[in-house]
């Protein structure tokens, strides 16, 4: 990667560690534990974009793609009784239709941001940069998409459940809407450590953008 890529992914980052951000994400974290966006919509609003929609514990009849359909189907059939289904049970092999389209994130400073494991093929080459190995917070978006993208994973943490989001394109070029189904996976300890996010973009007729190399 270019030094201009990573001079930016370190000036975003340390963007985002600003006291209101910070304040913004936790606030969000809990309204969207209550199914309250109103704060989030009016942020939205004023920076120019629609409000975005939340989903919790959505079925397989609840995303607009096959691609999250299937995640998600397949994350219930993984689900222990009164659980969550256990990291060691992610399996790239199983993902195979999908795999350009997820996203594995980790923990980081106790859920305040999440690091990219691996960052999705597909994703990586509609956007022309790939997140693998850095953080959420370092991501190059608007600074409220980036904020409720961190608040909407830490809130699925909170309530241990699938958390379904759809929000509009931020301008790049041919996509509509953004789809992103989080996943959380736990540890031996129930701990969750491990989302495993789908993130689909979406034409204006609804098509999947699917790149060609």
């Amino acid at each position: 990667m270019p030094e201009s890529f990573h001079a930016g992914l370190l000036k975003r980052a340390e963007s985002a560690r600003a006291t209101e951000r910070v304040a913004r994400r936790h606030k969000w974290r809990g309204e969207i534990a209550r199914r309250e966006l109103a704060d989030v919509a009016a942020t939205f609003k004023n920076d120019g974009f629609a409000a975005p929609e939340i989903v919790w514990a959505p079925g397989d009849r609840d995303c607009a793609t096959s691609i999250n359909n299937f995640l998600i189907a397949h994350w219930f059939q993984l689900v222990p009784t009164g659980g969550i289904p256990p990291a060691t049970s992610i399996d790239p092999s199983f993902f195979k239709n999908a795999l350009g389209y997820v996203h594995l994130l980790e923990t980081l400073e106790a859920g305040e941001d999440f690091r990219y494991r691996v960052f999705g093929s597909l994703i990586s080459s509609v956007l022309g940069f790939d997140m693998t190995g850095h953080s959420m917070s370092a991501f190059d978006a608007s600074d409220c998409i980036v904020d409720l993208a961190i608040a909407a994973v830490a809130a699925s943490i909170d309530l241990r459940q699938p958390l379904l989001t759809r929000r509009a394109s931020d301008g790049v070029a041919q996509i509509s809407v953004w789809e992103r189904l989080i996943l959380p996976f736990a540890d031996e300890t129930g701990q969750i450590c491990r989302l495993l996010v789908g993130t689909v973009p979406l034409k204006v007729n609804g098509e999947v953008i699917r790149p060609r190399f």
